[in-house]
């Protein structure tokens, strides 16, 4: 039996040396072939498609040394140093691969002086970088946040950083579709037009996170992140309507990808516990509203879904190894977890690129795509399905139809026509 088990030991270990030489190869492959990315990770993005394929080997490597150590009667610092050795490998990997395929910023971005930006979620992460990015190109960028201090301490900071008063704060706390109408009411005491909307506030759903609803009484992650941006959009539609060029911008993920039918048929099921799944559907409700948009609105108001990608933020010291408090663990984990995954810089470049694309870029003739590094690329397949399409947007007119006709807003006939009639 022993003998056996070296044996299987040994031709384990084989096969991962292969495969440790043959990824760099795979990667050259795949970059020299473009068409080859959107299918890579079943619409993430080249860099964690890649990412997921490295740590899987090396998670299996781990374990194998770990193992091994007990199948080959090994001292047990021989199991800690092939760990030690197989996190260094994924951590100087990763940061070549991202490196490689990771796109810069162009420098010929339009000016965005004289235009006025809102970002939702704009106080922290992503959110805060977009907001910097668009006020350093001149825009006037509203961050709307829930939280009043850290609200106003983001936009004193980017307007510290970019020298003028370019940041502004109003309060949004999306828990609740009552406080659409009094952000709108703010924003439009203070601003005449709207050239870009970037729906970003989010929250993540861990695995075992106690569930969470609306004071309206749907699960949070689809009242959050679709349902309130969807009150939130409709309520902005006369000035992004009135405004030549505007756009609407989903942050969505490739997380979208791992979505079902069956997520779409209770949303306000107490009886299940928050987690993953919540978080996938929400991701691709931010597709599937994109899509929309652009049927209905694409010739007035252009709409773009983006995937930032596996951006290090807060929400990874509560993930993994750090929830159950292994400290040496958890601390491997926060330094992989930084060099691997995208900067929040990183992650808000899509937001600026489609905000201030050059007048040569694809971005002015497209609209509702889902990007990834800079580029359009195919959603999954369910993203692409029409009549859930058409069946989620009845249903969040039908959900917000109260309070848009509280709000006093004029009807629109593209926006609240049924899909059946579109």
């Amino acid at each position: 039996n022993t003998k056996m088990m070296q044996t299987l030991f040994l031709v384990v270990a084989g096969l991962l040396v292969f495969i440790h030489v043959a990824l760099p190869i795979l990667t050259t492959l795949l970059f020299r072939v473009p068409e080859l990315l959107p299918v890579l990770g079943r619409g993430f993005g080249p860099v964690q498609g890649l990412t997921l394929a490295i740590v899987f080997v090396h998670a299996v490597a781990i374990v194998l040394g770990c193992a091994g150590s007990a199948v080959l009667t090994l001292p047990s610092v021989w199991g800690f140093g092939v760990l030690l050795c197989e996190v260094l490998l994924l951590v100087v990997f990763a940061r070549k691969l991202k490196d490689e395929v990771d796109p810069a910023l162009p420098t010929n971005l339009r000016s965005q002086k004289g235009h006025v930006a809102i970002v939702t979620g704009g106080n922290a992460g992503i959110g805060y970088e977009a907001s910097l990015g668009l006020a350093r190109l001149g825009a006037d960028v509203v961050i709307a946040a829930r939280d009043p201090t850290k609200g106003v301490a983001a936009a004193q900071s980017i307007n510290k950083i970019v020298g003028s008063k370019k940041a502004h704060f109003i309060k949004l706390d999306l828990m609740s579709l009552k406080n659409i109408a009094p952000f709108v009411a703010e924003f439009k005491s203070k601003f005449e037009r709207l050239d870009i909307l970037v729906n970003n506030a989010g929250m993540a759903f861990l695995t075992g996170q106690q569930q969470s609803f609306t004071k309206e009484g749907y699960e949070a992650g689809f009242g959050v992140m679709h349902l309130a941006h969807f009150l939130l959009t409709r309520s902005l539609l006369p000035v992004l309507l009135k405004t030549k060029g505007s756009k609407v911008i989903n942050v969505s993920s490739g997380a979208h990808a791992m979505a079902t039918h069956s997520l779409f048929e209770n949303y306000r099921d107490k009886s299940v516990q928050s987690g993953k799944g919540m978080y996938y559907r929400a991701k691709l409700c931010n597709v599937l509203f994109t899509q929309q948009i652009h049927r209905r609105l694409g010739a007035q108001v252009k709409a773009y879904a983006v995937h930032p990608g596996a951006v290090y933020t807060g929400i990874w010291n509560e993930w993994g190894p750090l929830t159950f408090n292994i400290k040496y663990l958890a601390r491997i984990f926060d330094f992989t977890a930084k060099q691997v995954f995208r900067s929040p810089y990183q992650g808000a470049m899509d937001i600026v690129y489609l905000s201030a694309a050059p007048a040569s870029s694809w971005v002015d003739a497209g609209s509702g795509d889902y990007v990834v590094s800079l580029r359009p690329v195919p959603a999954s397949g369910l993203a692409r399905d029409r009549e859930l399409e058409g069946k989620l947007w009845d249903q969040s007119n039908q959900f917000v139809a109260d309070y848009v006709a509280g709000s006093g807003l004029d009807a629109h006939a593209a926006w609240d026509s049924s899909s059946s009639t579109e």
